[in-house]
């Protein structure tokens, strides 16, 4: 949920309800709010495809299916707009997301303290044609968010990426043939697949 308590503009106001319909999986709002060629980056798009971007309604279903699987490990995700600049067609925001109280293993940790809290600062940057969204370029400090989670252990960051290595080899080939729903690393504990080399 966004909390904010400035006055927003329009399209302010049109990105978050155009996303909270996704996050929600309502992708009739593909049609309504996107343009078709719409491209969205961001870095998990990099682990599985080589561009980092992924495009149309297919990288919308991809983000709604990330993000679900995000809210079934933490306990509350709350997100607060702290920055948010609108010049011509692009809006660009500076966010804060606060991830609380784990309740299953998260991006290759198996075991995270039940009271870890987890700060991390996004950048986006939408661009708007003819009323709907074009693009959407969205970044953070992934490392760091690791790190975080790692609680300075960076033996532990190494091993976190290496065991869910071959999750994202099995969405890179799903991804590839246009295929949903992606695996689950909560279904993939006991599946070992071949990493690429």
């Amino acid at each position: 949920m966004m909390e904010n308590k400035k006055i927003r503009s329009k399209r302010s106001i049109f990105i978050d309800d155009a996303y909270g319909r996704v996050v929600k999986g309502d992708m009739s709002v593909f049609e309504e709010c996107f343009t078709p060629d719409f491209k969205f980056t961001w870095p998990e798009f990099k682990l599985i495809t080589s561009s980092g971007s992924l495009y149309g309604k297919f990288a919308l279903e991809i983000f709604s299916l990330y993000i679900k699987n995000d809210g079934t490990r933490w306990g509350s995700i709350e997100g607060k707009i702290l920055n948010e600049i609108e010049s011509g067609d692009q809006v660009v925001r500076e966010l804060l997301y606060v991830m609380k109280n784990p309740i299953k293993g998260f991006g290759g940790f198996e075991k995270l303290p039940p009271d870890l809290e987890i700060r991390i600062t996004a950048i986006q940057l939408f661009t708007f044609r003819e009323g709907k969204i074009c693009s959407c370029y969205d970044t953070y400090d992934t490392l760091g968010f690791y790190f975080d989670m790692a609680q300075g252990d960076l033996n532990k960051v190494a091993d976190a990426i290496r065991t869910i290595n071959p999750w994202f080899t099995a969405q890179r080939k799903a991804i590839e043939k246009g295929e949903l729903p992606l695996p689950d690393p909560g279904q993939m504990k006991n599946v070992k697949f071949l990493t690429e080399d």
